[in-house]
Order: structure tokens, then C-alpha cells, then sequence
């Protein structure tokens, strides 16, 4: 079922209510960044507001305290973060150990979540890095991490963007489509509720850079596309993931 393809869907928002409103659909001025992404957003006449990469890995093996604090520092350094010790949160629970940071530069903030289970000798690592700079890709920073050897990495992408009016239902639809074509998606498969009109396919483009993908039903997905009113706020937000998009995981 498609329906369990988006049992992950980030849910924003309260109450959605999608009104009659149009759309001026004139391609937006051309950007500088040439990322399929925003090219896609300036398509519709979309204002980028966020870039996302969350990653997350397994190192099959328990690691203490000291250990998590070095593979935080190497990392928070590697990504040239400031890392202050004081500001590091720890917490401990019976077998579990974990440390929690969040650091940030002139290009990024990151978040990270490391923990380690001494009962299923497993340690944990979630990190999460943000951008409202169009000129930073973060597709770069998967080097620093695939360089943590014997380490294999999960890669999700989300960027989003926003309209300064409400869409209505048949308007979403174009705006998809509008998307679709510059990402020339195939195999197309649309989800819709109440408050989000989503679909998932498989975007050539996309896959130059963003090689992980999932299957469903013998069939390749590394994009997720959702439209969302916010009737409170008078816009309509568009989210692109990739593979798709994560509310949590």
C-alpha cells in the first residue's frame, strides 16, 4: 500500500483548511544555485526558506562515555563547529549512555544525538544539519562522514519552501506537476489526505547525487513531494525529500 510508503510524513500545522485560491504560475528569476531543488522551487515562484540533512548510523559495538565524546568532537571539528564541552548534555539510564550537542557556524547548525546501549552492545549516532543558505550543499558534508571508516551512513534530505498565498486542491495538483517535469520523476504515485496532497516517485536528476533510495512494491523511490496549506499563516509550504520525506525515525 502507497499509504504505508508515507507512514513517515511530517504532519505540520494544526487545522488545514484548503480555500479556492489561484496561483500565478510564471517561472520565478532565474537563482544562482543550480540544486535541482531550488531550481524546482523557482519554477513555481516558491521562496527556499531551509535546507535539511539527517543522518544516522550503527556501530555494532558499545561505546562508553569518553568514546561518544570523541566521536562527537571529531565530527563537530570536522564540520569546522565550535565544540564547548560545557554546553554538552549527558544522560545515563540503567545501560544506556547518551550525549546530546547542538553547535552552529555561519553556514550550519548542526544537532547531534549519540547514545550507547551496553545491554544490546550497540552505539548510536543522529545528527542533523540546517541551512537557510542557498549557496551551501550540504551534500557535501556526506564525505565527512563516509570517512568515518567501518561507519555506514543513512542519508535523508528535506527542503522547503513557501508561497505567500493558500492553494487550493486542483492548484496543488499543478504545483506537483510543475515539479514533476523539472525533475523529470517517473513512476509517479500520489498519496492524499485531508491536509496534504503528496507523491513519490523516481528522479533521475536527483539520483546523480542522492544514491540511497527505497522500494515498495518493486518499486524505486528517491523523492517525496508534499504541498500544505497554513491557513493561520496564509501560505502554502512545499517540502522536497529525498528519499522521501522523515517526520522521525
Amino acid at each position: 500500500m502507497l499509504k504505508k510508503l508515507f507512514i513517515y510524513l511530517i504532519l505540520f500545522g494544526a487545522l488545514i483548511i484548503i480555500c479556492d485560491y489561484g496561483i500565478n504560475y510564471t517561472v520565478a528569476k532565474q537563482i544562482d544555485n543550480k540544486s535541482p531543488y531550488y531550481l524546482s522551487f523557482a519554477s513555481i515562484g516558491a521562496n527556499s526558506l531551509e535546507s535539511r540533512l539527517d543522518c544516522w548510523a550503527t556501530i555494532r559495538t558499545s561505546s562508553s562515555n569518553a568514546d561518544l565524546e570523541k566521536y562527537l568532537f571529531d565530527i563537530v571539528s570536522n564540520l569546522s563547529l565550535p565544540f564547548d564541552k560545557n554546553n554538552l548534555l549527558v544522560f545515563t539510564s540503567g545501560d544506556t549512555v547518551s550525549i546530546n550537542y547542538e553547535a552552529a557556524n555561519d553556514q550550519i547548525k548542526g544537532y547531534f544525538v549519540f547514545e550507547s546501549d551496553m545491554a544490546k552492545n550497540e552505539t548510536y549516532m543522529v545528527i542533523s544539519l540546517l541551512t537557510t543558505n542557498k549557496k551551501v550543499s550540504l551534500h557535501n558534508y556526506e564525505n565527512i562522514f563516509n570517512r568515518m571508516l567501518g561507519i555506514e551512513w543513512k542519508y535523508y534530505y528535506l527542503y522547503t519552501a513557501s508561497l505567500d498565498c493558500l492553494v487550493d486542491g486542483k492548484s496543488q495538483k499543478e504545483l506537483l506537476k510543475v515539479i514533476n517535469q523539472k525533475l523529470k520523476t517517473e513512476d509517479i504515485e500520489i498519496y492524499q489526505d485531508e491536509n496534504t496532497l503528496s507523491m513519490a516517485g523516481f528522479s533521475p536528476i536527483i539520483s546523480k547525487t542522492v544514491k540511497q533510495q527505497e522500494s515498495l512494491n518493486n518499486n524505486k523511490y528517491n523523492v517525496q513531494i508534499a504541498v500544505r496549506n497554513n491557513v493561520n499563516e496564509g501560505k502554502t509550504y512545499i517540502y522536497i525529500g529525498s528519499p522521501l520525506i522523515l517526520g522521525d525515525y
